[in-house]
């Protein structure tokens, strides 16, 4: 938990789960590795960690605002959640 809330300490205002995921997969790589050994394939991995933003959204202090398309980590164009810090 501490890791996701560093990266969402770093984030802007408003970010999507890709951003997230693209800043988690950066700064903390061994636990991102171990996230895509442990679900086998980067979209599921990716789902996973969009899940639980969602189910912890209050005590990580952000809510869910939409969904858009952005870039995910393997350069696709897919639909993912956007989400706002709450101060």
């Amino acid at each position: 938990m501490l890791e996701v809330r560093t990266i969402i300490g770093i984030m802007k205002s408003t970010f999507d789960s890709h951003d997230f995921i693209n800043a988690f997969a950066l700064t903390y790589p061994a636990s991102y590795l171990g996230m895509l050994r442990m679900y086998h394939e980067v979209k599921y991995a990716d789902s996973q960690i969009g899940l639980f933003l969602g189910k912890n959204q209050n005590s990580l202090s952000i809510a869910k605002v939409g969904e858009q398309e952005s870039e995910n980590i393997l350069g696709n164009i897919t639909p993912c959640a956007l989400w706002r810090k709450i101060q």
